[in-house]
């Protein structure tokens, strides 16, 4: 169980700026590219990959259902455990007046076991799900998927089994307010739901500018007299669709069952929501700290073997003497791009994977992989 006392709640909202002042800053001169760089490995591919469930009831397509429904409620239904954080951190930060702040996110996953009672409510598949229709039914937005950062907040080791259902709103959200600053890289991570369409009615619309100003992807235009949507650009959120006083813009889906599963494998491709964690004994001793630790030490003695066994062996050949030696460097070398690769999605610096790698080989970076050491 983490340590995160109630008082963490408020801390979080006093230093919660940083996260949409930094958002914004990638875009400022000279220091803009610098502040990038530095945040990226927390956004990579596999660390922050997220949709947004559109919250509109009419939704046309082949198949009729409302989305929230249909997508929050399987997800609830196959999570091994859950939690409702007890304040939502962007309106406690920004004082909302339009929502309330106890309509917090949920949290998915074996990992939430580890969340301090004091900051989250741990609770029944039944009390997530009605949990998340009062946020619905109160106009927010939700917002599914892997977000790293989440465990370093909810001090949630980082195996893989951690996955966010957030619930935003227009005026407070960080990701509404900063999506539109966002490097390319990271804004493309925000994923629209597979087959989603929004469509505008140029008949009915009268330019007022509503979805113009609400999207936070900048992704509607006024060009020779009527919206333009960039279809690159729009995530799908399904705001301007609610905010739009003459209901002009539609929604339409092809399949909800792709685009159902589409978002379920990119989940799983990142996050397993849905088992409960193993004891050591069932899961074997690969899944054993010690073993791992007890193989790193072992990697150390075959580099000292290596150099006194050939000496020792072949005292008048050289490259007999230094030919396991040499094995050991190739064979270590040849999983050099892999880890380099296992560091940009973890965070970790090249140096870093270079020289555990070539000092432990596969001992160090495969339960790193795994969860088993921490980064």
């Amino acid at each position: 169980m983490s340590k995160r006392p109630e008082w963490w709640l408020v801390v979080l909202a006093k230093i919660w700026p940083i996260t949409w002042k930094s958002a914004r800053a990638t875009q400022w001169p000279l220091v803009g590219g610098l502040v990038a760089k530095t945040a990226l490995p927390l956004m990579s591919e596999k660390n922050f990959n997220v949709t947004h469930i559109p919250i509109n009831k009419t939704i046309s397509g082949p198949q009729s259902t409302y989305l929230p429904e249909r997508v929050l409620e399987e997800l609830i239904e196959r999570s091994a455990h859950r939690v409702i954080i007890k304040r939502c951190t962007c309106r406690d930060e920004r004082k909302c007046d339009n929502h309330s702040i106890e309509l917090g996110c949920i949290q998915l996953g074996a990992g939430t076991e580890e969340i301090d009672p004091r900051i989250a409510h741990h609770v029944s598949k039944e009390e997530a799900i009605k949990h998340m229709h009062r946020c619905v039914e109160d106009g927010l937005v939700p917002m599914v998927g892997r977000v790293k950062v989440d465990n370093l907040i909810w001090g949630v080791k980082d195996r893989g089994r951690l996955l966010a259902v957030c619930f935003c709103c227009s005026c407070c959200c960080t990701v509404l307010n900063s999506g539109k600053y966002l490097p390319e890289e990271v804004s493309r991570r925000i994923v629209r739901l597979k087959g989603l369409t929004l469509t505008t009615d140029h008949q009915k619309c009268t330019r007022c500018k509503t979805c113009v100003d609400a999207c936070f992807m900048d992704a509607l235009s006024i060009e020779n007299g009527r919206i333009v949507r960039d279809d690159q650009k729009c995530k799908g959120c399904g705001l301007c669709v609610s905010l739009c006083p003459e209901k002009a813009i539609s929604t339409s889906i092809d399949s909800v069952d792709d685009a159902v599963e589409e978002l379920q494998g990119r989940i799983r491709q990142r996050i397993d929501y849905e088992s409960d964690f193993q004891t050591n004994e069932e899961q074997g001793m690969t899944s054993n700290k010690t073993f791992w630790m007890m193989l790193m030490a072992g990697s150390i003695g075959l580099w000292a073997l290596s150099v006194a066994g050939g000496q020792l062996l072949f005292p008048e050949s050289p490259l007999k003497a230094w030919g396991l030696f040499l094995v050991l460097i190739v064979i270590h070398v040849s999983e050099l791009p892999g880890t380099f690769k296992l560091g940009r999605e973890l965070g970790l610096s090249p140096q870093r994977m270079l020289i555990k790698t070539m000092l432990y080989g596969f001992t160090w970076w495969v339960p790193l992989k795994k969860g088993i050491f921490d980064r």
